[in-house]
């Protein structure tokens, strides 16, 4: 790692998928607003 992400904690799952420059967050193959619309 470079220089300055000493304190940066960075791992790979295979159970989400951040797309930061799409706004998106993919949870087991569910977007975020799809599972948020089924809490009540």
């Amino acid at each position: 790692m470079a220089n300055g992400l000493d304190d940066v904690v960075a791992a790979e799952t295979v159970l989400s998928d951040v797309d930061g420059l799409g706004g998106r967050l993919t949870i087991r193959g569910h977007s975020l607003p799809e599972l948020a619309g089924r809490l009540n």
